[in-house]
């Protein structure tokens, strides 16, 4: 699973996460709802998908356009909101966009 290869990756940070089946769509509205059921006890949440529905995502929520979510590709936006619930369409900022070809992986051992 993605979200095991994060974790090793990062010993220093104690992830918790959970997996459910609903993120597992090509639907941008299905992620999108299932966002504003999040807990608001939570401050910052990784989600991990699938295309179309993360790119849609992005382009609903942040700013500016994409023409692709490139597969391992990581999109981080903020949200004014005090609240998952009330977050819009339009409402977040894209605050960064990464993509695996910005990489240098020569010296990946």
């Amino acid at each position: 699973m993605t979200i095991e290869g994060i974790s090793h990756s990062l010993p220093e940070i104690e992830l918790a996460w959970k997996l459910d089946e609903a993120l597992y769509t090509f639907s941008s509205q299905d992620v999108f709802d299932w966002c504003l059921e999040i807990d608001d006890a939570l401050d910052e949440v990784v989600i991990v998908g699938h295309n179309p529905a993360f790119t849609g995502l992005i382009n609903s929520l942040g700013d500016p356009y994409i023409e692709n979510l490139p597969t391992c590709g990581y999109a981080q936006l903020t949200f004014p909101q005090n609240s998952w619930s009330e977050i819009t369409s339009g409402s977040g900022k894209t605050m960064s966009l990464l993509r695996p070809k910005m990489f240098d992986y020569t010296d990946a051992r």
